[in-house]
């Protein structure tokens, strides 16, 4: 589904840098799952996506889309602070801050 969203929102460049960082992206989800009610949160706002593309309402998918990838950096932060380790440094996390081994 992702891929999907990426081309018809206009955006095909996002898949190829997503699937690029996928490894590093997929470890940030298995720790974020990990907060309480992440999960649902989650699977609520991907809901929220679908059913707007779906029914054709494109300004409610992108202010769905935009709420939920503006929840990605405070989970960096929540997770930098639980998981210190995966981070080179305590400084706000970058994409070139991550260190996984």
């Amino acid at each position: 589904m992702h891929p999907t969203i990426a081309v018809i929102s206009g955006h095909p460049t996002l898949w190829r840098v997503f699937k690029r960082e996928k490894a590093n992206v997929d470890l940030m989800r298995l720790l974020s799952l990990r907060f309480e009610g992440r999960f649902e949160s989650v699977i609520a706002q991907h809901c929220l996506i679908i059913e707007a593309i779906r029914d054709r309402h494109p300004e409610v998918a992108e202010a769905a889309m935009h709420a939920h990838l503006g929840r990605v950096l405070p989970s960096l932060e929540a997770m930098q602070a639980r998981y210190p380790t995966y981070f080179e440094n305590e400084a706000a996390p970058r994409a070139s801050a991550r260190r996984f081994a």
